[in-house]
């Protein structure tokens, strides 16, 4: 429960600067504003989610080999979590170089 009660919080944290942020700008009235504030919310997001599966990376390879007792199944837990990641990476660095050359390709810059 308490880990529960602590990620609510971690999350609500990590919003907070954009509920500001967001509450400051005029209200939406047309569809073209309705997308221009998603497409706002997306850009920002995109980042937040590579730094995130960065980090994931990063921690699984120091449990592995500078936090754990350097037994096998530490080991091999790490190695996963490093691999599952840089793939998860890869994917997300290559759909979004596709998206933004659609973009460019279609609308410009």
């Amino acid at each position: 429960m308490k880990k529960q009660i602590a990620h609510i919080v971690v999350i609500t944290l990590a919003f907070t600067p954009l509920a500001v942020v967001f509450a400051q700008q005029p209200p939406i009235t047309t569809l073209g504003g309705f997308l221009d504030r998603l497409i706002g919310i997306i850009n920002i997001l995109i980042p937040l989610i590579f730094a995130i599966t960065f980090l994931t990376i990063t921690w699984g390879a120091i449990k592995a080999w500078i936090m754990g007792d350097a037994t096998e199944n530490d080991i091999d837990a790490g190695k996963k979590i490093v691999f599952v990641g840089v793939i998860a990476l890869t994917i997300m660095v290559s759909i979004w170089g596709i998206v933004r050359l659609l973009k460019n390709g279609l609308f410009g810059e």
